[in-house]
């Protein structure tokens, strides 16, 4: 005759356990918010990405659009920048969560303790004469220099992979 003691139902989905975890915390502030610092280096433009960082977006009572994002920034100078490209910071937010969730940016100033690990460029691999060709007349009929260039790096690095 054995007992079962609490938690002994076996591996259960983490899914599930961080949602239970979360839900306080997300569930004052909304899914917005969390969505917004979660995402903020794929959101804000590269030279906010580590020296600015969405605190908080407040709402007027009972809406969740045209919201004030306040936003913590580490210099006075960025703050300036930032302040003259509001309307850029405002525009990447919506077209983020696809409608006008945020109108206006509040800038505060204070030091920024987290920072985001810089993205790594990989070199662009080296291929043999046959592959490059290949690549070569693929992309021929490609008009635009920068297009045909990006696809061909992008090409490169799919023929390495398979390699």
């Amino acid at each position: 005759m054995s007992k079962k003691t609490r938690g002994s139902s076996g591996p259960r989905a983490i899914a599930g356990t961080i949602a239970n975890l979360t839900k306080k915390s997300i569930g004052q502030r909304g899914f917005i918010e969390a969505s917004i610092i979660a995402e903020w280096s794929y959101i804000a433009p590269p030279m906010y990405r580590n020296d600015a960082i969405p605190l908080k977006i407040t709402f007027k009572h009972g809406e969740r659009s045209n919201g004030l994002l306040y936003i913590r920034v580490c210099s006075g100078s960025l703050s300036t920048q930032l302040e003259y490209e509001e309307n850029l910071i405002v525009s990447r937010v919506n077209s983020y969560f696809g409608y006008k969730a945020v109108a206006h940016v509040k800038i505060i100033q204070g030091p920024i303790t987290h920072r985001l690990k810089p993205l790594k460029i990989s070199v662009v691999p080296n291929l043999t004469n046959q592959q490059e060709q290949l690549l070569t007349d693929i992309l021929i009929n490609v008009d635009s220099d920068k297009l045909r260039l990006s696809l061909k790096e992008l090409g490169q690095y799919i023929v390495s992979q398979n390699d």
